[in-house]
């Protein structure tokens, strides 16, 4: 065995056991986690465990839905805010560019896929390709980690990363016949990295954002030291496994089971004759279900079924799951969806703090990678005496909603109230663009759909009424089109008594229109 390589023996052949004593041996008594016989089992490299997680992904639902959890609840809403510069013009300038870029990269589909990769496999490596002529992003894909090494001296800090391609790739670069799929194929790789596969080259790839094309590399939980992030899943692989023997063995007994068995006995002693006569009746019953079966002594039929054979395995299906929620960084309760707030407040808390350290990745990622450079090319940079700053807007999530926040919103809200806080904060906490609904406003003003418009017309009614009610004209008006009454209408001679009538009429209504 590889592993006892190196491994000092002399304490065991000191032992009795190893001079020939046979009553006691210090190897019967070995033991170590890391050799455990269940571990062998696991897989030894990188891309077998890769497989092994993308697995159980796809096929289990506690693992499923435990990693789109961790990948879609980070990710809510993002905006774009403001350089820091005190020119208005120009920070709204570069705003609505970068905005330009963001949409042209995708960039929330972008930070998903970022999300799902960095939760499943631990790795994340963006290749950002750039358009050197017109300073832009051209696209933005992210790499499958089986293709892509990752090496660093011991006195240095950097990584290096090498494209490793698959021998799917090399066979179709060097083939001499290509078909037009594969062309097409082709055509999207660029000519140096196909030059260098055909040469048998290894493939450096670069990782200054400054330079041109690059690659970027995001892990999860690495030390200084490490070259690779540690996926959230290979602690919860062991678990997984022994979850999956379990299930495995529960499949088998039900597979022989499938059918029922039946014992059928008798008290009585039987001759072969009667033996083989209720054999032939049970198989005409069994092909039958109305054949009566006739014999002179008593008979038991039992039937076994596979209910008395499954494994009773509730509280271990049990334990195994909170080991694996867990494992996860998750409360099981969280992922069925039936847990009670008071008894997840603490698990929120803390899960509000790793998703906030995530973003905070993601911020610096795409501010400093992706932003950054471009804004320096377009020459988006205030200098003074002794510095220059690479003015670049920042990216903003929506507040996390993972748990009931009504007291943190009222507390809020009076500070808004006071004019302690502004209403870009107020609205970001209910995930409304600030931005965006600040042009709904402006759009709305002055208009029915003003909220206070109302208000305005019945203010210019009451401020109104008064001067047009001692208007005649507004008085003859009221009278022909509210109640009919014109001075044609009156007899001859009483023209007078109308048009008192018409008075009264108009002053009765002047004094409800005051009131109201």
């Amino acid at each position: 065995n590889n592993f006892l390589e190196g491994m000092d023996f002399r304490g065991f052949i000191d032992s009795p056991g190893i001079q020939g004593d046979t009553t006691s041996s210090r190897f019967d008594n070995f033991f170590h986690p890391t050799y455990s016989p269940d571990l062998f089992s696991l897989p030894y490299t990188l891309v077998d465990e890769r497989d092994l997680m993308l697995h159980f992904y796809e096929r289990d639902p506690y693992v499923g839905h435990a990693i789109d959890m961790l990948t879609e609840l980070p990710i809510s809403r993002v905006h774009h805010t403001l350089p820091l510069t005190e020119n208005a013009d120009k920070a709204h300038e570069i705003l609505r560019y970068m905005k330009v870029v963001s949409d042209k990269i995708h960039l929330f589909e972008l930070l998903l896929d970022i999300a799902h990769d960095y939760w499943l496999y631990g790795n994340v490596f963006v290749y950002v390709e750039k358009n050197l002529a017109k300073d832009d992003i051209e696209r933005v894909i992210i790499l499958d980690p089986n293709i892509v090494q990752v090496e660093r001296s011991y006195m240095s800090t950097d990584n290096v990363l090498f494209l490793v391609p698959d021998e799917n790739l090399r066979h179709m670069i060097k083939s001499s016949f290509i078909d037009n799929d594969i062309r097409k194929l082709l055509n999207t790789i660029p000519d140096e990295i196909k030059k260098a596969i055909y040469d048998n080259k290894k493939i450096e790839l670069n990782t200054d954002p400054y330079e041109g094309t690059f690659v970027h590399h995001i892990a999860r939980r690495k030390s200084q030291y490490d070259v690779l992030g540690t996926p959230i899943l290979r602690r919860c692989l062991n678990d997984l496994m022994y979850r999956e023997r379990i299930r495995q063995a529960q499949v088998s007994i039900a597979m022989r089971n499938l059918a029922p068995k039946h014992v059928i006995s008798s008290e009585a002693p039987l001759e072969d004759a009667e033996m083989d006569n209720l054999r032939d009746q049970v198989d005409a019953s069994m092909e039958s279900p109305d054949f009566v079966i006739l014999t002179t002594f008593p008979i038991n039929w039992q039937q076994i079924g596979a209910e008395t054979r499954i494994l009773q395995l509730s509280s271990e299906w049990e334990e195994l799951n909170s080991r694996i929620a867990a494992g996860m960084g998750l409360r099981k309760e969280m992922i069925f969806g039936d847990g009670v707030f008071g008894d997840t407040k603490l698990g929120l808390d803390i899960l509000d703090k790793r998703f906030s350290l995530f973003r905070e990745k993601l911020k610096i990622f795409v501010e400093e990678k992706l932003w950054a450079p471009i804004c320096y090319q377009k020459g988006y940079v205030e200098k003074d005496k002794n510095t220059s700053m690479i003015l670049t807007p920042g990216l903003a999530f929506t507040r996390l909603s993972l748990r009931d926040n009504e007291a943190v919103f009222q507390n809020l809200f009076q500070l808004y109230q006071k004019g302690s806080l502004s209403v870009r904060t107020v609205l970001d906490l209910f995930n409304i663009d600030p931005d965006q609904e600040m042009d709904y406003l402006r759009d709305d003003l002055f208009t029915l759909n003003d909220s206070r418009f109302n208000d305005m017309l019945s203010s210019f009614y009451q401020e109104m009424g008064g001067k047009f009610a001692n208007d005649p004209r507004f008085q003859k008006l009221i009278a022909e089109r509210g109640f009919g009454i014109t001075n044609s209408d009156a007899p001859t001679g009483h023209t007078q008594a109308y048009s008192s009538k018409n008075k009264q009429i108009a002053s009765a209504l002047r004094e409800n229109v005051l009131t109201s």
